[in-house]
């Protein structure tokens, strides 16, 4: 009972949405239950610190989440580790592997895959990366853009704008990724 109230608040179904109410609510619910039964209130834990910007509170829910196949959560850490929101800083390589996970999962849904997609262009594409190329971050970018994800869109309008590494620019293909984001609704790209 306490999870799904704390749900409703987390989402505003029902009620107007209050994240400290839901954070109390799924955190009794986590306490009363079995852990492997709540792995969702994780899930939604680790986001309402997440949109409080306090990864160091975020990260032991959305980790546990994410180690218990909670796609959601596995393109949350992915993030984390690409853009250093842990105590451990950037770690490309298990962002890669994160992002990959919440790929693969079965349950993940077509945000998530865009999202995650979009993660790993931005880990190829990144010139001080371990992992820089600029091949497989449009290889990963035009997957993201499949699946509607309106930033991925935008950033293969720039690469073909600017021309990046070994990419030429393509004012054509610029202009075809711009419209797309603009259409996905980014208001940057119109």
């Amino acid at each position: 009972t306490y999870g799904t109230l704390g749900e409703m608040y987390y989402l505003g179904h029902g009620v107007k949405k209050d994240y400290d109410r839901a954070l109390k609510l799924l955190l009794k619910e986590i306490e009363m239950s079995d852990p492997e039964d709540v792995v969702y209130c994780y899930s939604l834990v680790g986001s309402i610190y997440d949109i409080y910007e306090d990864y160091a509170r975020a990260m032991p829910y959305v980790k546990y989440a994410a180690e218990h196949d909670n796609a959601y959560s596995q393109s949350q850490i992915a993030r984390y580790y690409a853009l250093g929101d842990t105590t451990e800083g950037v770690d490309e390589k298990k962002a890669e592997q994160w992002a990959q996970k919440a790929i693969n999962n079965k349950n993940a849904t077509n945000y998530i895959l865009g999202y995650s997609y979009r993660l790993l262009g931005l880990i190829y594409s990144s010139s001080d990366s371990k992992l820089y190329d600029i091949h497989r971050a449009l290889q990963n970018y035009e997957k993201s853009s499949s699946y509607g994800d309106k930033i991925a869109s935008y950033n293969l309008g720039e690469i073909y704008e600017n021309g990046e590494g070994s990419i030429d620019k393509n004012f054509k293909l610029a202009e075809k990724y711009y419209r797309l984001a603009a259409e996905q609704g980014y208001e940057k790209a119109k």
